[in-house]
């Protein structure tokens, strides 16, 4: 593989391949059609015309005239893309006037998401060419809502917008090319962006590396056009898994010394200590209590069946609990393995619910632990207590 630019030692090709090829190919017909165009001139003129050498001075001013273009061309390849940024516009933004909806959306972590509000507010107003907009590190046990939050601080930033997703746990250093390439790709033809980087604690020093100089720059800087790729517009979320109790997340919250909960994360090694210091703010939660949990798991619910064409009015208490004690199972996976469980246990009920065309019904608990629609069609009041 290629190396990376400005010296790097990392192994990875991060040029973009495909984009490569393409510009290469561009410039090989622009410089083809060119030259055929001076050729069939100074042709013309010196078969036709009866004065020859004025068609040799028009091919030599054709070709000057495109080796000019050319380098105008390269020129502009050069220009950092940033000064296209509407820096006003993002520094306009108010994440903080979303923050009742990501409370909502998000559950159980209603100060973490006031202080993370906060920090984007703040560095929105900063936002400038030469630096990311800011970066932030999102802790705590897996299946709790970080990447959840994340896409959704996306839309808070910069609307209904497909954020940028990089997950490097066991990823694979060929896959991390092309999403790095997918990204650059992303930045240059959308300036405005939330990044999530998540698990960054599995990066590796050649992961790693290409993103320390993007927040050290703003900027990444390759061999093939555009050249630059302004990072200056883009905020980044990094998340890793801790297994912190509860109490602990809240102990160390309520330290709002910076140096010891940057001393804190370092000493874990969750992650590396380079990364920790281009990072503006820590957030740290625990496990969801109980109630959260339940609340999570009929939403979860209300929304497979809804995708389905029906709304549930009734969720059985133990149909709940049910979904929760399959759930622990995997206490590793956190919230993770919800859906798939509402899907199984879904799945013959939905099927009946289907076949009788029914828009409304109330879940309950029948046999094998499986989920069964009954009161088609009648409203009853929806409860999880």
């Amino acid at each position: 593989m290629g190396n990376l630019n400005r010296g790097s030692t990392a192994s990875y090709d991060l040029k973009g391949k495909s984009q490569a090829q393409a510009d290469s190919l561009q410039s090989v017909r622009t410089i083809a059609a060119g030259i055929g165009l001076v050729g069939s001139a100074a042709y013309f003129l010196m078969l036709v015309g009866e004065r020859p050498k004025l068609g040799l001075w028009v091919a030599a001013l054709a070709a000057v005239a495109l080796m000019g273009v050319l380098i105008y061309k390269k020129v502009r390849q050069h220009k950092d893309q940033g000064k296209h940024i509407p820096y006003d516009q993002v520094r306009s933004h108010q994440v903080g006037r979303f923050g009742a909806w990501l409370k909502h959306e998000n559950l159980g972590h209603p100060n973490q998401i006031g202080q993370l509000t906060e920090a984007l507010d703040r560095d929105l107003r900063l936002a400038g060419p030469g630096k990311v907009l800011g970066v932030y590190l999102v802790a705590g046990p897996s299946g709790t809502g970080k990447t959840h939050l994340s896409k959704l601080l996306g839309q808070a930033l910069f609307g209904p917008t497909k954020v940028i997703e990089i997950d490097f746990k066991n990823l694979h250093p060929t896959v991390f090319a092309t999403k790095f390439n997918e990204m650059i790709i992303a930045v240059n033809q959308n300036p405005t962006q939330l990044i999530i980087l998540e698990n960054v604690g599995s990066m590796d020093e050649a992961m790693l590396e290409p993103f320390l100089e993007i927040l050290k720059t703003g900027q990444w800087v390759r061999e093939v056009a555009p050249l630059k790729t302004s990072f200056s517009a883009c905020a980044f979320i990094c998340t890793c898994t801790t297994d912190l109790p509860a109490e602990m997340a809240s102990e160390i919250l309520s330290d709002q010394h910076e140096a010891k909960i940057r001393k804190w994360f370092d000493q874990m090694q969750y992650v590396d200590s380079r990364l920790l210091s281009f990072c503006s703010e820590f957030i740290v939660w625990g496990n969801l209590a109980a109630l959260e949990l339940a609340e999570v798991t009929c939403r979860t619910l209300e929304a497979y069946w809804k995708s389905h064409g029906i709304d549930l009015d009734y969720v059985a208490p133990n149909a709940v609990l049910s979904i929760l004690k399959e759930a622990r199972d995997q206490p590793q996976l956190g919230l993770h393995p919800i859906p798939q469980i509402i899907r199984k246990k879904s799945a013959q009920g939905l099927e009946r619910a289907l076949l009788l065309k029914a828009k409304r019904v109330a879940l309950d608990l029948g046999e094998n632990a499986l989920l069964v629609p009954g009161n088609f069609n009648q409203v009853r009041k929806r409860s999880v207590s």
